[in-house]
């Protein structure tokens, strides 16, 4: 019987309700390393909000349960089986995953929810009857239970597991305590022991990024941690916590919250002069040929990057983009908070005095916004690119043009914006990083992403029409459905919390 056959879908009736139970967690031993849960019988609203998601994107299903039932039918075709014959009629409610330790590679096991343990048996010897099955399943304690075939031992841990409550993960601290913070709205539920996961990656070993190795023994260690996923009106939205050394972290983000207020989106970093020091420490180790061309940039500019630049980049940095003035490139700009505003000031003058001297490239200085001087470069180097900055008394700013340059001076109220409102509410302390993006700014990045909006369609076909008939949802589809993007992490004490929210137009 296939694994495949637990895909999480389902359907069900009734009014708003508090978070789903993750009953199968009562058959999961403690010593797992994570579990994931998703409600297969949600409210009316919770089907409600999905379907006004639905109802955006270009799929053909329209409703939950439609959506469900064509997931399911495929899945159980795989596994043999006739969903509306020999799954549905004893379909429950949760469908959930665990992830148990094992040498060398862990143990995927998961669960779905019966009604009939009698129909959900002969569904089980139905599809094990199947030549060249790759699973295992039994039903234990009102769940089909599913493990690889070469892990068949497994089935009789996990019925052992079903009448020792006291040593199962749902009855655990660390999973009590996480999965009781998140929202009871949620219809899926993820939890994790961030220690064990840290361990199997430090056990594995370094890994290949590109050209460079990452040396993952270095990943800091972290407790327990989870996430869900709730739907709302047009809209989806993640949120997560994991616990983490420390109390303190990140800061507050005046400078994105000031930023023009049409801005197409804004990615916030905390203490990026601290992380980049370290990026480059390490891809000048391992990566020994791109110590040259570092040399050669350090040596063009006259200056030092890490002493120059780096050592005042401890507070907020901001990459934001907004709509081109010249050409079809956005605008962009990096602002930054100096921690050291005359080690700033310091590093333009190094800058300019470097360009002319080395390269013969004379910056033009102009007035700006209160009085700043700007510092321009003398002509463009191509449409819509003609690099400027300024330092005010509380930014520095690099932008591509001295237009720009002059908006991002002036400032503006970014954070009142319909497209951070609508995904991240209003501005949070401690924020680590963040990410707002209208959905305009997404077409902007479809050649970075290998994606395209619009590429599923053909001239005078239906913009929601989806190419692939096989395809539930196509993500180069999807793209010019989104309203607005919004994503944050965030020190909370000793937690470290994750926010994520798309809205649909």
């Amino acid at each position: 019987m296939t694994a495949a056959l637990l895909v999480a879908c389902g359907g069900g009736n009734g009014a708003k309700k508090s978070a789903p139970p993750s009953k199968a967690a009562a058959l999961v031993p403690k010593t797992a390393v994570a579990f994931a849960s998703l409600s297969l019988d949600p409210s009316s609203t919770q089907k409600s909000d999905v379907a006004s998601v639905l109802e955006k994107l270009p799929v053909k299903e329209k409703t939950f349960d439609a959506l469900r039932d064509r997931v399911l039918t495929g899945v159980a075709q795989n596994a043999g089986l006739d969903y509306q014959r020999d799954v549905k009629p004893w379909l429950g409610d949760e469908a959930a995953v665990a992830v148990l330790p094992n040498t060398p590679s862990p143990d995927i096991v998961r669960f779905l929810k019966t009604t009939d343990d009698v129909r959900a048996t002969a569904a089980v010897e139905k599809a094990s009857a199947r030549q060249g099955g790759d699973a295992a399943a039994r039903v234990i304690s009102g769940f089909v239970v599913v493990v690889p075939k070469a892990r068949a031992d497994l089935l009789d841990v996990l019925s052992r597991q079903a009448r020792d409550p006291a040593s199962a993960l749902s009855t655990q601290d660390s999973f009590t305590r996480v999965t009781k913070s998140l929202s009871d709205e949620r219809i899926a539920t993820g939890w994790f022991d961030g220690h064990a996961l840290v361990a199997l990656a430090k056990a594995a070993g370094s890994r290949q990024l590109g050209g460079a190795r990452i040396d993952v023994s270095r990943l800091p260690d972290v407790g327990a941690g989870g996430f869900d996923v709730v739907p709302s009106h047009e809209a989806l939205a993640s949120s997560g916590l994991v616990d983490t050394p420390g109390t303190v972290g990140g800061g507050p983000t005046p400078l994105t919250d000031a930023l023009p207020t049409k801005s197409l989106g804004a990615l916030t970093m905390w203490n990026v002069g601290g992380n980049l020091e370290s990026v480059v420490a390490e891809a000048l180790r391992t990566l020994p040929s791109t110590t040259g061309l570092f040399n050669q940039v350090q040596t063009a500019l006259g200056i030092d990057i890490n002493r120059d630049v780096l050592s005042w980049m401890h507070g907020e940095a901001v990459v934001v983009g907004g709509p081109p003035t010249g050409g079809t490139r956005p605008d962009l700009a990096l602002v930054v908070d100096p921690t050291d505003r005359v080690a700033a000031q310091s590093t333009i003058t190094k800058i300019a005095d470097g360009l002319e001297q080395r390269l013969g490239i004379k910056l033009d200085q102009k007035p700006g916004p209160g009085g700043v001087n700007m510092y321009v470069f003398p002509g463009a180097i191509q449409t819509g690119l003609q690099p400027a900055m300024a330092l005010s008394s509380n930014k520095f700013v690099l932008a591509t043009s001295p237009d720009y340059l002059t908006k991002i001076l002036e400032g503006g109220d970014f954070a009142s914006s319909p497209a951070y409102k609508d995904t991240l509410g209003s501005p949070k302390p401690g924020t680590q990083f963040q990410l707002v993006l209208q959905g305009e700014a997404l077409s902007f990045l479809e050649p970075y992403l290998g994606l395209g909006a619009t590429t599923t369609t053909r001239p005078g076909e239906n913009p929601n029409a989806v190419l692939d008939p096989n395809a539930v949802l196509d993500p180069n589809a999807v793209l010019s459905h989104l309203d607005a993007v919004g994503l944050r992490v965030r020190k909370d004490g000793s937690v470290t919390r994750v926010e994520v929210k798309a809205t649909v137009k």
